[in-house]
């Protein structure tokens, strides 16, 4: 059984559409916490907790997001709508790194740079 469109119209689709915006910001915090918890040089185990806990808050969000879904081509749209942007903002992630670099603003340690 898919799980496509699951809780479309019904009763349940405006509780999972809220969830999911919920599920989306803590998976979101759970990834900036581990950035500042390996940043500020803690435990490495403590890093790798908080984004073990956003990984699952991410898996929770595509449940969500895939059975409130109504169309069979959520794959396609969804892809198009994050690859333009992304490939956009990866460009500018590199002219800041490269600005960064220039000034000596900061050093980033070579995990931070996904480019």
């Amino acid at each position: 059984m898919s799980i496509y469109g699951l809780t479309k119209g019904t009763e349940l689709d405006f509780a999972m559409d809220c969830a999911a915006r919920a599920e989306a910001n803590g998976g979101v915090r759970y990834y900036l916490l581990a950035r500042l918890a390996d940043e500020q040089g803690l435990d490495a185990e403590i890093s790798k907790t908080l984004i073990e806990l956003a990984n699952q808050e991410f898996i929770t969000l595509a449940f969500m997001l895939l059975s409130t879904a109504n169309s069979q081509m959520i794959f396609g749209r969804h892809l198009n709508q994050l690859c333009t942007p992304n490939m956009k903002l990866k460009k500018i992630l590199k002219i800041w790194l490269i600005k960064f670099a220039q000034l000596d603003l900061m050093k980033l340690p070579i995990k931070w740079i996904f480019l």
